[in-house]
């Protein structure tokens, strides 16, 4: 039964990755730009964060918590978490990023079991936009508050992330707030995994374009209707 999951991961995987190296393919072509910037070649840099997740919820059941909850979260899809309190919702993009530890169930990514390096790698391949500039201990290395921090983070030093990109950005979000910084930001490290908490009501076709157009595994928590009309999968807590 494993074997066959781990099989039916894989497919997909080859067969988004085709689907996205084409649709990216003829947006560079279009754009008249390629690898590095130089006109002529068909691949353009965005490819050095293809690179695809699926991340599972089995029955995972957080102390303090009553109900189980369950998902699949695939690449290319937009998932949303919804229901109980806005903290409630949070926790459980921490147990996705293994801040968290459950009580029971599993949590798997490419179905295998969150723990040891695979937390370590999971990370690696995280973008998280908090709600608020106010992150706290281990989320700052994720997400932090002010653009002087991005630039200075050992991991985002060769992403050449400036102002202009993130101003850019924020245009594509439709918003100039924090919360669009925080997800232009996000987005801008270029990781196939893309968490955002309670992001602004308005940004629901730009997160579906980030899972349907770019390939991400995109995961939201809200409890916005408006955001959620958009999902491809909505999960909710009891």
């Amino acid at each position: 039964m494993g074997k066959s999951r781990s099989c039916s991961i894989s497919l997909r995987k080859r067969l988004l990755r085709s689907r996205a190296l084409s649709m990216r393919e003829s947006r560079s072509k279009s754009e008249g730009y390629g690898l590095k910037g130089v006109k002529g070649y068909a691949y353009s840099y965005e490819f050095y964060y293809l690179c695809t997740m699926t991340i599972e919820l089995n029955e995972v059941l957080l102390p303090g918590e009553e109900h189980t909850l369950s998902l699949l979260a695939d690449e290319g899809q937009l998932t949303c978490i919804t229901g109980g309190t806005a903290d409630r919702r949070t926790r459980w993009l921490h147990v996705l990023m293994g801040f968290e530890v459950p009580s029971a169930g599993c949590v798997s990514v490419d179905g295998e079991p969150l723990a040891g390096g695979c937390i370590t790698h999971l990370r690696k391949h995280i973008a998280f936009a908090p709600a608020c500039l106010e992150t706290v201990g281990h989320l700052v290395p994720y997400e932090p508050p002010t653009f002087q921090d991005v630039l200075a983070l050992h991991a985002n030093k060769n992403l050449g992330i400036n102002e202009a990109d993130i101003e850019e950005e924020c245009q594509r979000i439709g918003a100039n707030d924090q919360k669009a910084f925080l997800l232009a930001v996000a987005v801008l490290r270029r990781k196939p995994v893309l968490l955002v908490d309670s992001p602004l009501a308005t940004s629901g076709s730009y997160l579906l374009q980030q899972a349907h157009q770019e390939g991400r595994t995109v995961i939201v928590a809200t409890g916005d209707t408006t955001l959620i009309g958009f999902a491809d999968n909505v999960v909710e807590i009891a």
